[in-house]
């Protein structure tokens, strides 16, 4: 069996409400992603229409209509007569015409194999010794085969109507319809009688160009509010039968894809009339009011029930009272099938008008109530002819054939005994283990909150030893987590913390402050100004900042200067200050600048000295350099006086030249 029902995770929010909301639990949690389990669902659609954020979604087969439509085949649509509660009472009888424009051969309603079906289940129930389960829902037959294998012996075992009217269109048309779809210009020239009469066209009485006049197979679409059937044409002894199952939603989609206005359509009576007593069946007790049963309310052996909290209240009786014989007619959606889960979410009745929903920004059309629903069912039938017994009659039986063993052996059925989900049980051990790591192992720490799905603690942890759900599930054990790493911040941060309210009172502050300022916890409920200057925060206020401010201030009682960052937190009307403690980088700052003109003042002093050694250099170089000029000079004439030259001084011998040297 194909999955009917697939989450897109990319819309998935973490709410957990399709968890919550699953009667069967059915909804695998895996890394905050949720997912539908195949082998646990029942497709009943509540995960689809609960899902706040749309991410659940049932498999379109509109396509698989479109391919059935393009072959060599005759398409009947089997239409359930909970159309009448959800479409507005000037489409009811347009819609014919609008499934012929998009190519269906034969339009009919599906009451007729739920009269069958009523007629059948009362024969069950007048020669039964225990007590019944009506079977015309499939997502109860699928809830009772999975988690309540030991009561398959109370179902019915009867086919639902959408089977049975399968059978009975294949039976009746199946190589008989001989006729294509005819065009919709072909329609507007039928003569139209008024709805109430509901006369049905005959096919085979009609002639048009159409199409060409032939023998052809017959395929069945059913379309109706319930995801179910989806899965109920699937089940191997119904294969063959229906061929395609659509919803309402896709129904309404296809139409306006292909541009057709319901509003529009010329009005035509389905091609065959159906009991009118049937067609109050998608409501609550209607099996029993079409199989001619006492619907009394107050007839202690029929039990109408809709809604799961119903049911499994309802299925309890079979064991409590196993000496009294009653039938129980449950219908899975609440109110019954007129609340399927895939209607469309308008209504042509209705003006288009828009609704805005803010908890998940999607804007749907308004449409009909319930209550609505029910009224438009109600109407529908009571305008409907009655159809005389002589013609409601099951196709195919031979001839001679008793009708009634002829009609039961076509509709009765068998369940499956195969498909039971088996709910493993866990030492107490393995639970307390769960239990104890989301801080849960104390009954009297389990909240049962049910915020994670469950409806208890210790359902919860079984479903994680299941590997269907995860201990973060928990919003209890989330939420202290978060509160212990917020506190672990708020306690270790070598910031210190200040909080007050409005009125400039302390609401809390961490130990870093109470380190900073010198002050016990015992300040809590005092005014600021008890520790400091409040100048700032009665400026934050009163200048109404939107925006962080940071201040660098000195306070000098406390030997400190502090970065302060100030904030307004306007939800809770509080004041937030972050102080941090700049001090040693401002004593660093002064010492550096004391540093630098301390090396600027003896910089420029060894300048100066150098300097001054720079000119006294420059006078010893010059006194040098004269001395040097001058003995240049008295060697010179030395070598002179050698060559012939004036004698004079050579007679004073060679001391002149050291007293020369030496002056």
């Amino acid at each position: 069996m194909s999955s009917i029902v697939f989450t897109n995770k990319a819309e998935c929010q973490d709410c957990n409400r399709c968890v919550r909301k699953c009667p069967v639990k059915a909804i695998k949690v895996e890394n905050s992603q949720a997912s539908v389990s195949p082998e646990k669902c029942i497709s009943c659609g509540t995960c689809v229409r609960e899902c706040p954020q749309h991410a659940k979604h049932f498999r379109n087969d509109t396509f698989r209509a479109k391919e059935l439509l393009a072959e060599e085949v005759n398409v009947a649509v089997s239409l359930a007569p909970s159309f009448a509660g959800i479409y507005a009472q000037d489409v009811w009888l347009r819609l014919p015409a609008a499934l012929k424009k998009l190519g269906f051969n034969l339009v009919t309603e599906t009451s007729m194999g739920a009269y069958f079906v009523a007629k059948e289940t009362e024969k069950v129930f007048r020669t039964a010794n225990n007590s019944l389960i009506a079977s015309a829902c499939p997502s109860i037959v699928s809830y009772v085969e999975k988690y309540m294998p030991e009561k398959i012996q109370h179902i019915v075992p009867v086919v639902s109507p959408m089977i049975a009217h399968a059978k009975y269109l294949k039976a009746k048309y199946g190589s008989k319809l001989e006729t294509t779809a005819p065009k919709i210009e072909d329609i507007h020239n039928i003569v139209i009688p008024d709805w109430d009469i509901n006369i049905p066209i005959d096919l085979s009485t009609q002639t048009s160009d159409a199409g060409q006049w032939k023998s052809r197979p017959l395929k069945v679409v059913f379309i109706g509010p319930c995801i179910a059937k989806k899965a109920e044409a699937e089940r191997p002894e119904y294969s063959g039968l229906v061929d395609v199952v659509l919803t309402f939603q896709e129904l309404d989609a296809w139409l306006k894809d292909e541009g057709i206005n319901l509003e529009e359509m010329p009005e035509i009576s389905f091609d065959e009339k159906s009991p009118d007593i049937a067609k109050l069946f998608p409501l609550t007790g209607g099996l029993v009011k079409t199989a001619g049963l006492d619907p009394d309310i107050h007839s202690y052996n029929i039990i109408n029930v809709s809604g799961i909290d119903e049911i499994n209240a309802a299925f309890e009786m079979i064991d409590s009272t196993p000496d009294t014989d009653f039938m129980i007619d449950p219908l899975f959606c609440s109110q019954g099938c007129i609340n399927g889960p895939a209607i469309p979410y308008f209504n042509m009745e209705i003006e288009d008008i828009e609704t805005n929903n803010a908890e998940n920004g999607q804007v749907r059309k308004q449409g009909f109530n319930i209550f609505e629903r029910r009224r438009h069912l109600l109407l529908y039938k009571q305008n409907t002819e009655k159809l005389p017994e002589k013609d409601i009659f099951f196709p195919g039986a031979e001839p001679g054939q008793d009708q009634d063993t002829f009609i039961s052996q076509e509709l009765r059925t068998s369940f499956n005994h195969e498909i039971a989900v088996h709910l493993q049980k866990y030492p107490d051990e393995a639970i307390w283990k769960v239990l104890e790591k989301t801080g849960e192992a104390d009954p009297r720490k389990r909240l049962n909150c049910a915020a994670c799905g469950y409806n208890s603690c210790y359902d919860k942890a079984v479903a994680v030893l299941d590997g269907m759900a995860e201990a973060e599930m928990c919003l209890p054990y989330i939420r202290n987590i978060a509160e212990g790493r917020r506190s672990m911040l708020f306690d270790t941060t070598p910031n210190g913390i200040l909080v007050l309210d409005h009125h400039f009172n302390i609401v809390n502050i961490n130990p870093a402050f109470r380190k900073l300022f010198v002050c016990p916890q015992s300040v809590v409920g005092k005014p600021i100004s008890y520790i400091m200057d409040p100048e700032p925060f009665i400026k934050l206020v009163a200048d109404n900042c939107k925006e962080p401010i940071e201040i660098t201030l000195k306070h000098p009682n406390y030997n400190i200067v502090c970065q302060q960052t100030l904030y307004q937190v306007p939800e809770e009307n509080l004041i937030v200050c972050i102080f941090t403690n700049i001090t040693k980088k401002v004593d660093n700052k002064t010492q550096i600048k004391e540093l630098r003109e301390r090396t600027i003042a003896q910089a420029q002093e060894l300048l100066n000295h150098q300097i001054d050694m720079a000119q006294n250099f420059a006078k010893l170089l010059g006194e040098t350099a004269a001395r040097g000029e001058t003995l240049v000079d008295n060697l010179m004439k030395l070598s002179e006086d050698g060559n012939g030259g004036n004698n004079s001084n050579a007679q004073k011998g060679t001391n002149w030249i050291w007293e020369e040297y030496t002056k």
